[in-house]
């Protein structure tokens, strides 16, 4: 069995274990079908080689988000001398948040709208801060040839791949077999990592922002 380092060898090995049978001119589409599936699953179930941090400037309500963005965790922001983090909360509850006279100058909830991260209430100036969230697996390809998942997990893209590979034949009863290794090997990925209890909150804490908002009108 060949061993799985990268984006050629990922190919290779879907021909060996297929004993030719994959078609060549189509193992890209079977490694992007199961990527496919993949980048799904890890979006629903963000794990910590997903994390990033990304350099950002709030100047108004709206800030463009970065492109790779699956799912924001904080912003941590420079406010005069201090440094504070910028509660992520879902965009119901920054829209219940509108109208509310807390008092306060600066952002302390954001929430993402489409393609923007929004921010309340408005800052008055702009601020420098880092955003951390969680960012979309590299795609493969013949320039791309490898990512966290395929240097930690070669197990995971292959079963993917394989599963297309055999569905694509068709040979049914092998597809079957390697759809539940695919889903398994998913599943070992999301086991393998712990929860979040390393990271700034998600969630504003009502305590946080006690006497600024009156959680009990919402």
């Amino acid at each position: 069995m060949a061993t799985v380092t990268n984006y050629t060898t990922l190919k290779d090995a879907i021909t060996e274990e297929t004993d030719g049978r994959a078609v060549a001119s189509s193992l890209d589409r079977y490694i992007q079908s199961a990527e496919g599936d993949i980048r799904a699953f890890l979006y629903r179930n963000p794990v910590s080689p997903m994390r990033a941090r990304e350099t950002i400037s709030i100047d108004g309500e709206y800030v463009a988000a970065p492109a790779s963005l699956v799912r924001p965790i904080a912003v941590e922001a420079t406010v005069g001398t201090k440094t504070v983090y910028i509660d992520y909360v879902s965009p119901e509850n920054l829209s219940k948040m509108q109208g509310k006279d807390t008092g306060a100058t600066s952002p302390y909830a954001f929430t993402r709208v489409g393609n923007e991260l929004r921010f309340y209430p408005v800052p008055e100036t702009t601020y420098s801060a880092v955003l951390h969230f969680y960012q979309v697996i590299a795609p493969l390809n013949d320039s791309n040839t490898s990512n966290w998942l395929l240097e930690d997990f070669p197990n995971v893209y292959q079963a993917g791949a394989l599963y297309y590979a055999y569905r694509d034949m068709p040979d049914i009863e092998k597809a079957g077999l390697m759809k539940g290794v695919f889903e398994e090997a998913l599943q070992l990925v999301l086991n393998l990592y712990p929860d979040h209890d390393d990271e700034v909150s998600l969630a504003v804490d009502p305590d946080m922002i006690a006497g600024r908002l009156s959680w009990s009108t919402w």
